[in-house]
């Protein structure tokens, strides 16, 4: 295989670690309806999708398109010249709707871009932003965006608001991430992990899958196929409140002293401890 088919299984591989990651969200997660992988279009909606990497459908009406990057060359920041050819889909997702933002996933980080996206969420228009933004670069980095989206600086700001940027864990990072929260939803993780991507890849490929949309459904039938069941969610109230009720077990009964010496248990600290952490 050649270094760029390699790299481009590569970039397969990490777009199928931050679905993944969407099809364990879609477990715990009430508010989403469905997702879809790779999208060739959403069910009764009459758009274009231009950004149809991960595709996360909420019950409000609220579309989250995200669009997964394995980095950036020599693991540098990314910039606009980086993202020249992302840059017209995502503007193009953007204006397709109002309810529709835009999630950038990647291993490495997006450098000041980032700090502009989130200055949308830190300034409410781009009177604020203007007043009182302290750094000229972004500024500048909001001009060039505005020039190469041909959008006034009012136009690209507000439409700036609607971009994220997803955590940028590694190729080692993803499945240990997917993995712990799997484990905090279901039982034998390891095998509703395998189960999962299975499945995944079924839904991508569009050759033995019928349906164009995942669901919660959908996830829970599958792992129950193969023996993966949903454990119980508990808050820590509700297990603090657990572990009352069985520390008053006996209680009144043991025997704690001996000549009313009071039994030393070095244990029981470190049981506390590990409580704590």
């Amino acid at each position: 295989m050649s270094r760029q088919g390699a790299k481009s299984d590569q970039g397969d591989d990490y777009q199928r670690f931050i679905a993944l990651h969407w099809m364990i969200r879609l477990i715990s997660d009430d508010e989403i309806d469905y997702i879809q992988a790779q999208s060739t279009g959403l069910p009764g909606v009459d758009e274009k999708i231009t950004v149809d990497d991960i595709v996360v459908c909420y019950k409000n009406g609220q579309r989250r398109h995200i669009q997964a990057k394995k980095n950036q060359s020599a693991n540098r920041c990314w910039n606009l010249t980086d993202l020249k050819d992302e840059l017209p889909k995502i503007l193009a997702q953007l204006e397709s709707s109002p309810q529709a933002l835009v999630e950038l996933y990647s291993q490495t980080p997006f450098g000041y871009l980032k700090s502009l996206f989130d200055a949308g969420e830190d300034y409410p228009d781009l009177t604020a932003f203007n007043n009182h933004v302290e750094s000229k670069k972004l500024q500048n980095l909001l001009n060039q965006l505005a020039e190469k989206w041909n959008r006034s600086q009012e136009e690209t700001f507000a439409l700036l608001r609607r971009i994220k940027i997803g955590p940028h864990h590694s190729f080692e990072d993803w499945p240990r991430v997917n993995l712990e929260e799997l484990r905090r939803l279901v039982s034998r993780a390891e095998t509703a992990l395998a189960v999962l991507e299975s499945f995944l890849n079924t839904h991508q490929s569009k050759l033995l899958s019928t349906s164009f949309t995942i669901t919660c459904e959908d996830v829970l039938n599958h792992l129950k196929k193969h023996g993966c069941l949903r454990v119980p969610l508990y808050d820590e109230a509700e297990i603090l409140q657990q572990f009352r009720r069985i520390s008053a077990i006996g209680r009144h009964d043991w025997q704690r002293t001996v000549g009313e010496q009071k039994i030393q248990r070095p244990e029981f600290d470190q049981v506390l401890e590990q409580m704590e952490q």
